[in-house]
């Protein structure tokens, strides 16, 4: 079997591609989990053992990259050449990775080779991530709000569009300052270095740390809100309170688990900071791996042929990833530096995110589009339509409904030449719309008579 054969079979399977990204996630919640207490496990990180899965997180890491641009890509080369918003997001996701991968190499180099590394690598992944990273949020969220104002029938998109925004600038700002503690740091680290958490006297971002927390929560509470009311609209009633309860109990946890961030004493914290530190990193992760999680059930419940469906599994491979990664941080400057493969993840988590949730939004405003196609041409047949009742399909609503289908069938061939996205109705979809709408217009009709 030649590599690219394995490659195909192997990377794009369904399950082993959930297996994949499930192996990369761990690691990089390794990786996070590291960075965040290396002062408490100098010994460890600095013996062979830390080296060498410092080392293989790394390669994992490129790989994943990789293979993640190369997943977003396939079957999807006809939507990127007619969008001319995610191809070049494409182009400058390919550039910036490229970019980073290059950067853990000189690290990975470094301390193979010379036993240290420098802390302006640190400062160009932080840099990159802090920068790019809110760039393509914010410009997500305006696409979001453009959509709102041009057509005010759609509150959701109102919704992710401030959620966004809110995240953006608090992503930005958040690891834009660490900036301040890694300038402080020795321009060349090494192993006899004692690893410190550093404190600042004159943070110009002070005030910025006492509202962070806060700005996440209300980002998180509207995304929530928005992913309830889209995918409620792919679930029959049985499932909905599931959803309900899977979306409360991750933005409860999140809560819990940063209690201390709103100002609130834990009791004995500062006895068991490391499982402080671990508890409010893994917690958090599940938290996201549970609205993760949402986006990807309500995917496959779909079914392979629905176009809804792969974008929902990458917006939650998407989603998953950023929630792992931003726990990350590179201000402890440790030998070697662990949340360094992890925070170079996150330009490629939030590509992919937004490749998803941009193709879907698209097919949905299509979907939308191709309702009120139905329901105009629906009323326009109103006189051959008026005796058929609502328990069963008549042959003359099958005939109406191939008439209308394919008026429908030739503006969704349209749609999806201009964009490369297809649309998410079918025939039943049609059926069951045209039911729907007959049926409201019959109580219109009786609500006029009684009146």
């Amino acid at each position: 079997m030649n590599l690219r054969k394995f490659t195909s079979t192997f990377f794009y399977d369904s399950k082993k591609i959930l297996i994949f990204f499930l192996f990369i996630s761990v690691f990089l919640v390794i990786d996070t989990s590291l960075g965040i207490i290396p002062d408490f496990i100098t010994e460890f990180i600095l013996s062979s053992t830390g080296i060498s899965l410092f080392i293989f997180i790394n390669l994992v890491t490129i790989i994943g990259i990789i293979w993640l641009h190369s997943f977003v890509s396939k079957d999807n080369a006809n939507i990127i050449s007619k969008s001319r918003y995610l191809s070049n997001l494409l182009l400058i996701s390919k550039i910036i990775n490229g970019v980073l991968i290059a950067n853990l190499c000189i690290v990975i180099v470094s301390i193979l080779l010379f036993s240290k590394y420098s802390t302006i690598n640190l400062l160009i992944t932080n840099n990159i991530m802090a920068i790019i990273g809110s760039i393509f949020l914010i410009i997500l969220a305006l696409k979001f709000i453009k959509w709102y104002i041009s057509d005010r029938t759609s509150i959701i998109l109102l919704i992710y569009g401030f959620s966004f925004i809110i995240f953006a600038i608090s992503f930005f700002f958040g690891y834009f300052s660490e900036n301040l503690y890694l300038l402080d740091k020795s321009i060349i680290i090494t192993p006899s270095m004692e690893v410190l958490y550093p404190i600042s006297d004159n943070d110009p971002f002070e005030f910025f740390y006492h509202i962070y927390t806060y700005l996440i929560t209300i980002s998180l509470f509207l995304f929530l809100v928005g992913s309830y009311i889209l995918l409620n609209n792919y679930l029959e009633k049985v499932y909905r309170l599931r959803l309900i309860i899977t979306l409360v109990l991750s933005f409860v946890l999140y809560i819990l688990v940063n209690l201390d961030s709103y100002g609130l004493e834990i009791p004995n914290a500062d006895q068991s900071l490391i499982f402080l530190y671990l508890i409010q990193n893994l917690g958090t992760v599940v938290g996201g791996a549970m609205i993760g999680y949402s986006f990807w059930k309500v995917g496959k419940r779909l079914g392979n042929t629905n176009p809804i469906r792969k974008y929902l599994i990458m917006t939650a491979f998407g989603l998953i990833l950023i929630f792992i990664i931003t726990q990350g941080t590179l201000i402890m400057t440790s030998f070697p530096p662990f949340g360094l493969s992890s925070l170079s993840f996150v330009i490629i988590s939030i590509y992919l995110f937004n490749f998803g949730f941009y193709a879907m939004a698209v097919s949905l405003s299509q979907d939308v589009k191709l309702r009120q196609t139905i329901k105009l041409k629906t009323k326009r047949n109103i006189n051959l339509l008026s005796s058929i009742g609502k328990a069963q399909m008549t042959s003359e609503l099958q005939r109406a409904v191939s008439d209308v289908k394919t008026v429908v069938e030739k503006e969704e061939k349209e749609l999806e030449e201009k964009t490369g996205i297809e649309s998410s109705l079918s025939e039943e979809n049609i059926q069951d719309y045209m039911k729907h709408v007959l049926e409201e217009m019959g109580k219109s009709k009786k609500r006029s008579q009684g009146t």
